[in-house]
């Protein structure tokens, strides 16, 4: 069995590549995941996302759990695709990266490949679901919006110093996620007095100079898509002065660098965000922090 995948590289040119973890494979194979099963015809009975090209679902592997099977087709070989890393293997290698830098992410169990002369036609990655806990984006407009104010105020002062320790440190090695959504981090739910925080889901990631000022701002506006609709201006300005460990003028620029490019993509207002995760927006009201 060979080894799970560790760098955005090729794994084959012509044929399959099927990889997993040894105490994985007898549980996968139960639910019909095997180096000999068609794996992209695999459905759970929790489908998360769906694209013409991506499957995203959750798959129960016994009563105490679950695995995410993410699963890239394509029906016509694409000249992009020609013997480049897959996004799964990008993925994979992304995170790896993470937790080399000591950021807590998931934990991969297998991943595959299928290639016709080079073209990818078919790649996957299994990752384990962790229990008890809840996408940032669902946390931030479902449960915090409940708290009492004392409370969302204790809450804020606990996460934001981890997230900021964690984006610096990223960022300092050179490592641009590309596709920082608050629903791609995961709290730990109930917010302990020592929240934890888990990355996933980083099939865009970049390597670059650690000064390089556009990845940052491409994370940190992926990050206020939903974070500009919770917290004031006010706040927003303070998460970036301490990212900038206090240098205002980096802040203020950086400020003006995300609000540049969220204008030309603006995001979704706050109840019709609300209205596309399915959640109840009548008791909902766009609550700030001073």
């Amino acid at each position: 069995m060979e080894d799970l995948p560790t760098q955005r590289s090729v794994h084959t040119f012509h044929g399959q590549v099927f990889m997993c973890k040894p105490e994985w494979q007898s549980k996968l194979k139960k639910i019909g995941l095997s180096k000999a099963e068609d794996w992209t015809a695999l459905t759970g009975n929790h489908a998360v996302s769906r694209s013409y090209s991506t499957r995203i679902s959750r798959l129960r592997v016994d009563n105490h759990t679950a695995i995410y099977f993410k699963c890239y087709a394509y029906e016509k070989p694409k000249l992009k695709h020609w013997f480049q890393p897959t996004k799964a293997a990008v993925e994979a290698a992304g995170l790896h990266e993470l937790r080399k830098l000591g950021i807590p992410t998931v934990n991969i169990i297998a991943y595959g490949e299928r290639r016709r002369f080079g073209f990818t036609r078919a790649t996957f990655i299994v990752t384990e679901a962790i229990p008890g806990q809840l996408a940032m984006d669902r946390y931030l407009t479902q449960i915090r919006f409940q708290l009492p104010y004392r409370r969302k105020r204790d809450v804020f002062d606990k996460l934001q110093p981890i997230i900021i320790g964690q984006l610096q440190k990223i960022h300092r090695a050179g490592f641009f996620h590309w596709d920082l959504k608050l629903r791609n981090l995961l709290i730990t739910i109930p917010v302990s007095d020592r929240p934890s925080i888990t990355w996933i889901d980083c099939p865009r990631f970049r390597r670059s100079s650690p000064d390089r000022f556009f990845g940052v701002v491409k994370d940190l506006a992926d990050m206020a898509r939903v974070g500009a609709r919770v917290l004031t201006t006010g706040q927003q300005f303070r998460f970036l002065l301490d990212y900038c460990n206090g240098d205002k003028t980096q802040a203020r620029k950086l400020y003006l660098a995300i609000a540049n490019r969220l204008k030309k993509n603006p995001p979704k207002s706050y109840r019709q965000l609300l209205a596309k995760m399915n959640l109840n927006t009548s008791k909902c009201k766009r609550e700030r922090l001073d």
